[in-house]
């Protein structure tokens, strides 16, 4: 499969996008294990380009996607996107990865300290980072992708750029 760059990402896409909108139940009826396998296939394929929008469904075709790809995306948990952007005064920094994502009773508790779902953690980590986010001038938040994953983002204020002496 022929691929290209994502704009100035850096992400390497397949050219061949597959669209979710039918999964979203707007065009009609549709068989879900059929549409699996055509996910399935597209991957075989090659094709690594999702077209998926919260309006296709409202959130129903990044739930279909996430049920098709989650055998490969379990396997392959390490692969992490980051990605920021400008949001008016503020840079936005997001870090989301392919993994089984935040278990829903864990949200609430997400930046408390000592809150930790691994054998050897210290349950330090966000906090900590919590911490230094704030005293910056940001925030941050966790949540779960809607294809399955987590995400984390987090903001801090723009600096002024200085001119080169």
């Amino acid at each position: 499969m022929t691929t290209t760059t994502l704009g100035r990402s850096g992400l390497e896409v397949s050219r061949i996008a597959f669209g979710t909108w039918q999964l979203g139940g707007d065009w009609g009826q549709f068989d879900e294990d059929m549409a699996v396998a055509a996910i399935r296939r597209a991957r075989e394929l090659g094709v690594n380009f999702f077209d998926t929008a919260q309006a296709y469904g409202f959130g129903a075709s990044e739930r279909l996607l996430g049920r098709a790809l989650r055998p490969e995306l379990s396997s392959r948990r390490r692969e992490v996107v980051i990605a920021t952007r400008r949001v008016g005064k503020m840079v936005e920094i997001e870090i989301a990865d392919t993994g089984p994502g935040i278990a829903p009773r864990h949200m609430e508790s997400l930046f408390s300290e000592f809150m930790t779902t691994k054998s050897e953690g210290l349950g330090l980590g966000l906090p900590i980072s919590r911490t230094i986010v704030e005293a910056h001038g940001g925030q941050i938040w966790g949540e779960n992708r809607p294809g399955g994953g987590a995400v984390f983002r987090f903001t801090l204020p723009r600096g002024r750029t200085r001119p080169r002496r």
